[in-house]
């Protein structure tokens, strides 16, 4: 939001003539701004956070990068699950059997991977 603020603030009006001038320029000026929008940004996220509780303006600066964390965050499903505990065991079952699980067919060597069933690991120790 600070980005797009000072942005439309500042570049909205042309600095060249041409179009592909007027666009080089604006990309050379939003370069070297980018360290001080980040800055800013960060100071805002801090102060949102450390008075959310108690300022309505806070929430509302917050709430869109909270609405945001929603989607990377989201309970796994069954199936995701499965993939999960299967990918844990196969690695675990590779560091069990150290340089034994690698073989050599030519001049390529590949690893050999028991198959879900044969990994039989408990996932807590």
């Amino acid at each position: 939001m600070v980005s797009v603020a000072l942005f439309s603030a500042l570049l909205s009006i042309p600095i060249s003539e041409s179009p592909t001038l007027d666009h080089l320029l604006k990309i050379a000026i939003k370069i070297p701004l980018m360290l001080p929008v980040a800055g800013l940004s960060y100071e805002l996220i801090r102060i949102a956070g450390k008075h959310r509780e108690a300022s309505r303006m806070a929430r509302a600066l917050s709430a869109p990068g909270m609405w945001l964390q929603r989607i990377p965050t989201r309970e796994p499903n069954d199936s995701q699950l499965e993939i999960a505990l299967i990918s844990i065991r196969k690695t675990l079952w590779r560091e069990q059997q150290g340089s034994l699980g690698i073989e050599n067919l030519g001049d390529a060597p590949y690893e050999v991977f028991a198959n879900t069933a044969g990994i039989n690991l408990p996932l807590v120790a």
